[in-house]
C-alpha cells in the first residue's frame, strides 16, 4: 500500500480529496480491496508509531537525557506535555505488547509453536502486529497448521499475481492480515468451521 499520497503535502489538496481522487480512478470492484488495504496499512503504522514513541521514551529515561536541561524527569515531562501527548502512546504500546503476548501464546496452544516458528520463512512477516496475530490466532482455532500453511501459501501467491501494479499493489511475499482473512472467508464459504 502506497501511503505517500497522504504524507506528501500537495498544496491545497486535502487527504479526503487525494483519497477520493485515487479511489475514483479504480473500477468499482477494486475500491473495497483498496480501502481495506489502506485501513490495514494505517493500523500497522499506528502500532509502529506507538512503538517508536515507547522506544524513544525508554532510551531517554535509561540514558537520563533530560538531566542536561531539566532538574528532574518530572520537570522535563511537564515541559514537553508528557501527560497530554506522550503518555497515551506509551500506555497503548504496553497494552498492545501484552495483547500480542496473549495472542502468541494462544497460537502456541493451538498449533504447538509460536507464530514466528509456525510459518515457513517465505511466509513469515518481518513483524507480527497485534492485528496480524489476532487474525492468525483465529485461524489457528479453525484449522490445522499444515492446512493453514497450504492455504496461506496459495493466497499469498494469488494476491501477488492479482495485485499487479498501482496504488494498492501488495507484492510482499510474506503473509498479510488480509491474506489470513481471505483464507478464513474461504473456509467459512466451504463450511469448514472446525478443521483440526
Amino acid at each position: 500500500m502506497e501511503l505517500s499520497i497522504f504524507t506528501n503535502e500537495e498544496l491545497g489538496t486535502s487527504i479526503k480529496d487525494r483519497l477520493r481522487s485515487h479511489l475514483d480512478m479504480l473500477p468499482e470492484p477494486e475500491r473495497l480491496q483498496q480501502v481495506l488495504a489502506l485501513l490495514d496499512a494505517a493500523t500497522e503504522m499506528d502500532e509502529c508509531l506507538d512503538e517508536i514513541i515507547w522506544e524513544a521514551w525508554d532510551y531517554l529515561k535509561s540514558h537520563q537525557l533530560w538531566q542536561g536541561k531539566y532538574p528532574t524527569l518530572k520537570a522535563f515531562q511537564d515541559a514537553i506535555g508528557y501527560e497530554e501527548v506522550m503518555k497515551a502512546h506509551i500506555e497503548k504500546h504496553e497494552t498492545l505488547e501484552a495483547r500480542k503476548l496473549r495472542e502468541s501464546r494462544a497460537i502456541q496452544r493451538n498449533w504447538g509453536k509460536l507464530p514466528h516458528e509456525c510459518l515457513p520463512a517465505h511466509l513469515c512477516p518481518p513483524k507480527f502486529s497485534e492485528h496480524l496475530l489476532r487474525t492468525l490466532r483465529q485461524l489457528s482455532q479453525t484449522c490445522s497448521l499444515g492446512q493453514a500453511i497450504a492455504l496461506l501459501d496459495s493466497e499469498v501467491s494469488r494476491r501477488q499475481i492479482k495485485s499487479g501494479k498501482g496504488w494498492g499493489a501488495s507484492v510482499e511475499q510474506f503473509v498479510l492480515r488480509r491474506d489470513i482473512r481471505e483464507v478464513q472467508n474461504q473456509l467459512r464459504l466451504l463450511g469448514h468451521e472446525h478443521l483440526m
